[in-house]
């Protein structure tokens, strides 16, 4: 499906101070580098996020018209997605756009 696809991106919402705490030095070079292995032509963005990330996610995927958000799906705590929120729940509620979901 997504080789595809006209236009694919993998965007990273973070804190700019988290970022190498969990990915490579360019967060989303990994998983871009190896979309683009399979024969998927990838752009990769970071972006800093300002809100939180699903909210950040909905109003990129808006901005660049998007057709289809892939994500994967992971759940926390109860008491940290109460406090905190989730993006799989931020995209499930409120996404204009088909999501699709990998756990």
């Amino acid at each position: 499906m997504l080789k595809a696809a006209t236009h694919v991106e993998v965007v990273v919402f973070e804190a700019p101070e988290d970022v190498g705490l969990q990915h490579s030095e360019v967060p989303g070079a990994d998983i871009g580098l190896w979309l683009a292995r399979h024969g998927v032509a990838v752009e990769v963005q970071y972006i800093p996020a300002q809100v939180a990330a699903g909210e950040a996610l909905l109003s990129h995927a808006a901005d660049i018209s998007a057709d289809l958000i892939v994500a994967g799906g992971y759940g926390h705590s109860r008491f940290r997605e109460a406090v905190l929120g989730g993006v799989t729940r931020t995209l499930l509620r409120s996404s204009p756009v088909p999501v699709l979901l990998s756990h």
